[in-house]
C-alpha cells in the first residue's frame, strides 16, 4: 500500500513537471512577436516663406519642425503636397501657380501615416495682393492714347518739352519705360488711334490740321487741314481741333470737333474726305467727342481744355447727341 501510493505521487509529479514545461513553451512563442514601432507626432514650428503676392509662380516652402519621418508629407489646406524628406527636422513641397491665384490664406500642416503619427497644429500661409511699384517718366505730354494691340502708350509731346520735344514717344507701362520717339515736322496736341491699331491719328500744325499715321513703324499717311470759318459778320478764322475720336470698327473714319476755339462744328471725315452734312451750332457743341459702340451717334461736352489750347471759363453740363449717318452729323 506504502509503494503504490508513493509511486502514485512520483508519477503525479511528472505529469505536472510536463504540463508545466508545454505552458512555458506556449507562451514564450507569444513573448517573441514584439508590437511595430509607433511614428511619432509631427510638430510643425515654422514655413518659410510664410508668404508670397497673388498672382506668383509656383513657389517650394520648407516646413521645419521635429518628429518627421520618410513618409511625412506637408499638406495646404488638407490636401497632399509632393514631398521631400530632408531630415526629421525639415521637409520641403512645391506650392503650384494655381494654389496663389487669388488673395487671402491657406493653412500648412504636417501629415504622417499610422502606426503612430498624425497632423501637427497649422500654420498660416499668406498670399497678398500684388505690389504696387510707382515709376515715374521724365516725359512731357499734351495727349496720349493707349494701343491695346501693342500694349504701348503714345505720348504728343510738345515742342518746347526738354525730353523728345516735338515727336510720339512710345512709352512701355509693363516695363515702366520709354522705348522710342517718332520726330513731327509739327508737335502733337492730341491724338486718337483705330481700335484695331492700324491707324493712329495726331492733331498737328497748331491744332488746324490732321496727320494720320500707320504703325507699327508711325510711317507718316494721309493729312488734311481743317480750313477756315467765319461767316455772316464774323471775321475769318482758322478751324482748330477741340477733340478727334475714330470710329469703333472703322479705322478709316474719324469725327472731329472743331471751330475758333475747338468747338462749334461737328465732322465726320473718311480718309480724310469730309462727309456733307456738318452739325453746327453758334453756342457750341462741346469739345470731346465720344462715339456711340455701333457708331450711330456722337456724344459730345465740354472739358476744362481741349486739343486746340483754348480753355473753358464757364462751365456747361450740357450733354449733346448727335445722329450719324453716311451723309454726316446731324445736329
Amino acid at each position: 500500500m506504502t509503494l503504490t501510493l508513493r509511486c502514485w505521487y512520483v508519477f503525479s509529479l511528472y505529469f505536472l513537471l510536463l504540463l508545466g514545461i508545454g505552458c512555458s513553451s506556449s507562451g514564450g512563442g507569444s513573448q517573441g512577436n514584439p508590437p511595430p514601432p509607433q511614428n511619432p507626432l509631427p510638430s510643425l514650428s515654422g514655413v518659410s516663406p510664410n508668404s508670397t503676392s497673388v498672382g506668383s509662380a509656383a513657389i517650394t516652402i520648407t516646413a521645419s519642425g521635429t518628429g518627421f519621418v520618410s513618409a511625412s508629407l506637408i499638406e495646404w489646406n488638407g490636401a497632399s503636397l509632393t514631398t521631400t524628406y530632408v531630415s526629421s527636422t525639415s521637409l520641403t513641397a512645391q506650392i503650384p501657380a494655381s494654389d496663389l491665384s487669388s488673395t487671402g490664406t491657406a493653412s500648412i500642416t504636417v501629415n504622417t501615416p499610422a502606426p503612430g503619427g498624425g497632423a501637427s497644429s497649422p500654420i498660416t500661409f499668406t498670399i497678398s495682393p500684388a505690389a504696387t511699384t510707382l515709376t515715374i517718366l521724365n516725359v512731357e505730354g499734351s495727349d496720349l492714347t493707349w494701343d491695346p494691340s501693342q500694349l504701348k502708350l503714345y505720348v504728343a509731346v510738345p515742342s518746347g518739352a526738354s525730353v523728345n520735344p516735338a515727336t510720339i514717344t512710345v512709352v512701355d507701362p509693363i516695363a515702366g519705360a520709354l522705348t522710342t520717339s517718332h520726330t513731327l515736322s509739327s508737335a502733337a496736341s492730341g491724338l486718337a488711334i483705330s481700335d484695331d491699331s492700324q491707324y493712329p491719328y495726331a492733331v498737328t500744325s497748331a491744332a488746324s490740321a490732321i496727320q494720320r499715321f500707320v504703325l507699327p513703324a508711325f510711317t507718316p499717311d494721309i493729312q488734311w487741314s481743317l480750313g477756315t470759318g467765319g461767316t455772316g459778320g464774323i471775321p475769318p478764322y482758322t478751324n482748330l481741333a477741340g477733340d478727334i475720336k475714330v470710329e469703333p470698327g472703322a479705322a478709316h473714319t474719324l469725327a472731329v470737333s472743331f471751330g475758333q476755339s475747338g468747338s462749334g462744328s461737328v465732322a465726320v471725315f473718311d480718309d480724310g474726305v469730309e462727309r456733307s452734312t456738318v452739325a453746327e451750332s453758334a453756342t457750341g457743341l462741346g469739345n470731346s467727342l465720344q462715339w456711340k459702340q455701333d457708331g450711330s451717334l456722337l456724344y459730345a461736352a465740354y472739358t476744362l481744355s481741349n486739343d486746340s489750347g483754348s480753355y473753358t471759363t464757364v462751365s456747361d453740363d450740357a450733354l449733346y447727341t448727335m445722329p450719324v449717318t453716311a451723309s454726316g452729323v446731324g445736329a
